[in-house]
């Protein structure tokens, strides 16, 4: 049995397997999935939560075997009466049969790192051969060392083989699996809340993981003309709309009274919820989404400060001297929000871009002047207080009382922030106030629904990078923290669990993720299912309805509840000029510092995302989601500093990393969309110039408060003060952060 110093892999035939040995399958991250054909209406999906496996890599793999134990009551589809019948003896009978069992009979290879496992499933008693199309899909070592390897496997069977034949609709809207099922055994890697290795038996952790699968797109809708209107669908907690909530048996149109909503409110909200789910699981069946070509997006968040570098409390007056639906409030009153127009990047999109952006942002900064204020693009407002982050500075738009009540009630408790970076700060708020310091760039990009998993999955795999050489929020309260503070305060303002549901596991709301995902599906249904509602709003429509008449579904409280869960890259279905479509969001940069600086951001990422989404062997297959994870908490930490994990290339100083290997891979990713030479070569080379300079806006910033220190013998706070009126200075410049002198 190969030891964890031992390579986790060897060449056979050409190909990369694994050690031989004996490998168990890590129960805690694990995926074995279904999609059964409704009937009537759509798709059901779901999964069986507990199941076990024992995989024998021979020395000749030809000679392997497998051996997996699924308990059958631990059947999950998201809906508590269907998965009630589904237990029951008129369909799995989990009490007479507990278990499904597979077994191995024989391997046989195909191209690639592909074969086919041939054997016997047996379920209810009934056993029938059933051939398993397997893929390895890499190896590698979590961050404490263990060795791991991730597989997908898939089998598409007729539950009638196996004596499944009931049939029957629910009254609540549900219909029971009928015809053939296409049961995926996948799987997540999540070292960080089970570390893989080996067991107490000496064995190795095998970790399954779904690969990237296709949607089938069907039924176009007629050619609808493009809108010119930004996405205007705010996705974030703090931006979801809270105008009204529906009366029982009523209609929309009665205030939120004070935030309260009823036991009837949550339970109307959460069927209604898990009925759009059903079907945005037909639509991506069976649907016309819109990905003629992919559009692109931005949003900037923006801080205002007055003559003193101090926060500006004005911005509504300002917003509404500025008089432009570009322009949105945020959570502070010192915060506004603008959306650019989405466009494509190909040719001079960034330069297009780049006009429109500085052309609304110094029409802004002319109008907040007459209100005594400028506009700051900075991750974090390095002049903030806890004096400035309270409730009573929240915008005035009744949303953000509502929200904040809702976020505090489900906690219980005050909010602690405790973050330990170069200093430590540590203390306690009453409201979600501290959140309104975290002012992000965010990237959208238009996916077709068979590509989306391939380019969610790039971007989890690139946030790191991303955040390391983007890092611009260094302090908070006075104090040094990490290189991208905004990471770590955005998650904790926004933690609706107290200590004891921390130390159950439970899932934060400002979430990462935990696996790679096969479809968007994938992360609408997590939504779902980990995260209870904090907005329970039901609105008129019946998706149901709709979607037989030929309409395109809104799919209100499946968006609403999308809002309420912080992906650092977010799903997102929206609809313009009548025609659906999917986007990444891209929520992990901070703003700033200046808008060559974005755009520079922008093309980084849009074309990373692609290169790696197109790739032939993708990223994920060669890098754990744990180690994507770890990278991207690294890389907020130490900012240009930061040493990465790489497939191929083990710890490497991100510097490195993004010079000789992911630059050449954005590239070429912008020269498929399509990107002029000169505009690909311009704002790259900003990238280039970054990690050659080793400075960003992290640096930057500490540089400069520290030269005030020691140079000018300010104290801290006046460091801080001074700093923030070079910063607004040179942005104005729109030169690049890494030209800025440090006085």
């Amino acid at each position: 049995m190969t030891s964890s110093t031992e390579s986790v892999t060897r060449d056979w035939d050409g190909l990369t397997i694994p050690t031989a040995g004996t490998y168990l399958l890590d129960a805690a991250h694990k995926r074995v999935g279904f999609v059964a054909r409704h009937m009537m209406v759509s798709k059901v999906r779901g999964e069986f939560a507990e199941a076990a496996a024992t995989i024998t890599i021979a020395e000749d793999p030809m000679q392997s075997s497998v051996s997996a134990t699924i308990q059958a009551a631990s059947i999950n589809t998201s809906q508590a009466d269907r998965d009630a019948h589904l237990r029951s003896p008129e369909f799995l009978d989990t009490e007479q049969f507990p278990t499904l069992e597979y077994r191995s009979t024989g391997v046989k290879s195909r191209d690639g790192n592909e074969f086919v496992l041939l054997g016997e499933l047996t379920i209810k008693g009934v056993t029938r051969p059933v051939e398993l199309e397997v893929a390895f899909e890499g190896a590698g070592r979590s961050p404490f060392g263990q060795d791991i390897f991730g597989f997908s496997a898939s089998a598409e069977i007729d539950r009638e083989d196996f004596g499944l034949t009931w049939n029957v609709a629910l009254e609540t809207g549900g219909v029971l699996p009928g015809g053939n099922c296409h049961e995926l055994v996948a799987g997540r890697s999540d070292a960080q809340r089970n570390p893989l290795g080996r067991d107490a038996t000496g064995t190795r952790s095998a970790a399954g993981r779904g690969r990237p699968g296709h949607g089938i797109e069907g039924r176009p809708l007629a050619p609808a003309r493009r809108a010119l209107l930004p996405w205007m669908l705010h996705n974030a907690l703090r931006d979801a709309t809270v105008p009204s909530r529906r009366a029982p048996g009523g209609h929309m149109g009665r205030d939120v009274e004070q935030g309260a909503f009823s036991r009837e409110d949550r339970v109307r909200y959460r069927q209604k919820v898990r009925r759009c789910l059903d079907v945005f699981a037909l639509m991506l069946d069976d649907f016309g989404f819109d990905a003629d070509r992919p559009m692109t997006g931005l949003e900037i968040e923006l801080n205002l400060v007055d003559s003193a570098a101090e926060p500006a409390m004005r911005n509504e007056v300002i917003l509404a001297d500025i008089a432009d639906p570009l322009f949105q409030t945020e959570l502070g009153q010192f915060n506004l929000e603008l959306n650019a127009l989405p466009r494509l990047i190909e040719g001079i999109g960034f330069a297009d871009y780049e006009q429109d952006l500085r052309s609304s942002l110094s029409r802004a900064d002319e109008r907040a002047a007459k209100s005594d204020a400028k506009i700051v693009l900075v991750g974090i407002l390095p002049t903030l207080t806890e004096r400035h982050l309270v409730a009573d500075n929240l915008s005035t738009n009744e949303r953000y009382r509502v929200l904040n009540d809702q976020i505090v009630g489900a906690r219980g408790e005050d909010i602690e922030l405790d973050i330990r970076g170069v200093e430590r700060l540590q203390t306690h708020t009453d409201s979600i106030a501290p959140e309104a310091a975290c002012t992000s760039l965010q990237f959208h990009l238009q996916v077709a629904p068979d590509s989306f998993a391939d380019y969610w999955n790039a971007s989890q795999a690139i946030a790191g990078a991303q955040v390391a050489v983007g890092a611009n929020s260094p302090f908070l309260y006075g104090r040094q923290l990490w290189a991208e503070t905004r990471i770590a305060l955005f998650q904790q303002a926004t933690d609706t669990r107290p200590d004891e549901l921390k130390a159950q596991g439970v899932r934060p709301r400002v979430w990462f993720g935990e696996r790679w995902i096969t479809s968007i599906f994938d992360l609408f249904e997590e939504n779902v299912r980990y995260f209870p509602p904090l907005l329970p709003i039901c609105e008129d429509e019946d998706p149901v309805e709709v979607l037989h008449a030929g309409g395109v579904p809104e799919l209100g409280e499946l968006r609403l509840h999308n809002g309420t869960v912080y992906r650092w890259n977010r799903p997102v279905y929206d609809i313009m000029a009548g025609r659906p479509h999917l986007r990444v969001e891209n929520r992990v940069l901070p703003a700033g510092p200046t808008v060559v600086d974005m755009l520079a951001n922008a093309a980084f990422y849009f074309g990373l995302a692609r290169g790696l989404a197109e790739a032939d062997r993708p990223i994920w297959s060669q890098l754990t989601f744990s180690s994507a994870e770890e990278n991207f908490h690294v890389a907020a930490r130490r900012g240009m500093d930061a040493v990465l994990h790489w497939p191929r290339l083990g710890e490497v100083p991100v510097t490195t990393l993004v010079l000789d290997v992911l630059l050449p891979q954005a590239a070429a990713g912008l020269d498929r969309f399509g990107v002029a030479p000169a505009e690909r070569d311009r704002l790259l080379g900003i990238i280039e110039q970054r990690c050659r300079t080793g400075r960003n806006g992290a640096v930057w910033q500490t540089e400069a408060v520290w030269a005030a220190e020691r140079h000018r013998g300010l104290g801290r706070d006046a460091a801080l003060h001074h700093m923030v009126q070079r910063y607004a200075e040179l942005q104005r410049s729109n030169a690049p952060v890494h030209t800025w002198p440090v006085d």
